[in-house]
């Protein structure tokens, strides 16, 4: 791909990259997507149900793969009802992508699996364990349970990557991970810092 067009509802972007700006109707949909080889999808959770309308434009237009919003944890039961919520979401919009992939030949999805976005989590969700900001932490189980993890910094090169290897991608789940980490590894790294 020698071009990146983004289609926004709204946002500033670097001066070399192309702005579609969309009321996300169909038919605005459509047209922002036709002539595109590639969608890279980064709808936030709250909005994840609009998915669908951009897998059908896709799909449509003949665009010819599709990566679903569906940074994070891996697809499977949850006990907390809002994660519950979000994966409901991710299941109806992996359901329609294997279904138009059957449709049609031509038309591919990669779903990235990340993991935890590390930064983020430690920031965002103390009951991720680590409350930063009052210096604490609460281990869970024996906190030596190994887990993948990548930062929000380093996420664009291994999707940028995918695009250059569409045929062992298609129609699968890729794990994307920058390190293998535990709480108790994460605990001896900040003590570190701050000792």
């Amino acid at each position: 791909m020698s071009s990146i067009n983004t289609v926004a509802v709204f946002g500033s972007f670097p001066p070399q990259v192309k702005i579609a700006i969309t009321d996300s109707s169909t038919q605005s949909l459509h047209q922002a997507l036709t002539g595109q080889d590639a969608v890279l999808c980064v709808l936030g959770h709250t909005v994840s149900d609009r998915q669908v309308d951009v897998i059908n434009a896709t799909a449509k237009v003949g665009v010819k793969t599709f990566n679903p919003s569906d940074f994070g944890t891996p697809k499977g039961p949850n006990d907390v009802p809002e994660y519950r919520a979000i994966l409901r979401k991710k299941a109806q919009a992996h359901a329609l992508l294997e279904e138009k992939a059957k449709e049609d030949d031509k038309f591919t999805w990669t779903s990235f699996w990340n993991g935890s976005l590390l930064n983020r989590s430690m920031a965002l969700f103390p009951n991720f364990g680590f409350d930063l900001k009052n210096h604490s932490v609460t281990i869970y189980n024996s906190g030596n349970e190994s887990f993948t993890a990548m930062s929000i910094g380093r996420i664009g090169k291994p999707i940028a990557a995918v695009f250059k290897h569409p045929e062992e991608t298609k129609n699968r789940y890729v794990r994307l991970f920058a390190f293998t980490i535990s709480q108790r590894t994460i605990l001896e790294a900040l003590e570190g810092l701050t000792n």
